[in-house]
């Protein structure tokens, strides 16, 4: 073992061995470099929670009028910035929550909309099978559980829905 008190401190290296100070040096950037790239490709996105399930990276948009999103993207452990982005909307099925589509193990007593969907899963299935991306779910729930109804109710509903997908891809720089 090498005795130095300062963990960069080079010159407290014995000074009969140059090349054990040149092997330093070289591990010395070698790690400084593995950092770096560690670091590029485990991305904690700004915003956003660290899901108890799997470390997923969740956030959740209240969009006036009416409209709730929950965007459920990789953990900062599996997030590549180096890789493409792709981002998948899901539009609720009617009478459905965002909890409820994306979907878990059923207890007794449990409503069985919880068991119909499974989004959640199946992110994580595609997450596994194509690791060239990263795969990013975004769940839309109108506050009727009805996107028919929700249109009805807002004439400029292309709009509104163009903003808040634009929105959604300025997060991942789209």
């Amino acid at each position: 073992m090498i005795p130095f008190k300062n963990f960069l401190d080079i010159n407290l290296l014995y000074k009969r061995e140059p090349m054990r100070k040149l092997n330093y040096l070289y591990t010395l950037i070698i790690l400084i470099e593995c950092s770096i790239f560690i670091r590029a490709q485990n991305v904690r996105l700004p915003l956003f929670s660290t899901s108890p399930y799997y470390d997923e990276q969740v956030l959740t948009l209240s969009y006036s009028p009416e409209v709730r999103i929950l965007i459920n993207a990789p953990s900062a452990e599996t997030f590549d910035a180096a890789k493409p982005t792709e981002i998948i909307f899901f539009a609720l099925p009617n009478g459905n929550t965002i909890e409820q589509t994306f979907g878990k193990i059923l207890k007794p007593g449990d409503d069985w909309h919880y068991d119909i969907q499974h989004i959640g899963a199946q992110t994580r299935f595609l997450r596994l099978k194509d690791t060239t991306k990263n795969i990013v779910t975004v769940y839309m729930e109108t506050s009727q559980l009805s996107w028919p109804s929700w249109r009805a109710k807002h004439s400029n509903h292309p709009a509104l829905v163009k903003a808040m997908v634009d929105s959604v891809q300025n997060i991942f720089g789209k």
